[in-house]
């Protein structure tokens, strides 16, 4: 039988990794890592503050998940705009270094911050931390 100590220390390595979690294989394991320890904890009579721990893990792996799915959504075009975007330049230098006109980054960045549900600067930094 897992000890309740032995389950936070899985919650806590899970937890500083969960912003590097990239691929839905990893995805998938670490959903099946969180029902077996949700499970544990339940049966183990865990405490409140574990369970909600992994409940709250589960709803930033869905959160991230789909922020992949946004992510594949958007063309060629635009994912080059958006890392240049994330990279920190201005869209006027975009627009040089693509050879492209500001009006067409300017396109592009809506057509971006539309897919992607950008509304602040909190959602653009969201980005930058799980593709880094």
């Amino acid at each position: 039988m897992i000890s309740p100590k032995e389950i936070k220390d899985e919650i806590s390595i899970l937890f500083s990794n969960q912003g590097q979690i990239i691929d839905n294989c990893e995805l998938n394991i670490s959903r099946r890592l969180f029902k077996k320890l949700y499970n544990i904890s339940r049966k183990n009579k865990g405490n409140k503050l574990l369970i909600n721990a992994l409940k709250s893990f589960e709803d930033r792996m869905k959160y991230q998940k789909s922020s992949f799915k946004k992510i594949e959504s958007l063309t060629e075009r635009e994912f080059e705009i958006f890392d240049l975007i994330l990279f920190g330049l201005p869209n006027d230098e975009i627009a040089d270094r693509l050879f492209i006109s500001l009006y067409t980054v300017e396109s592009h960045r809506k057509n971006i911050t539309k897919k992607l549900e950008i509304h602040s600067m909190g959602d653009w930094m969201h980005y930058t931390r799980i593709l880094s």
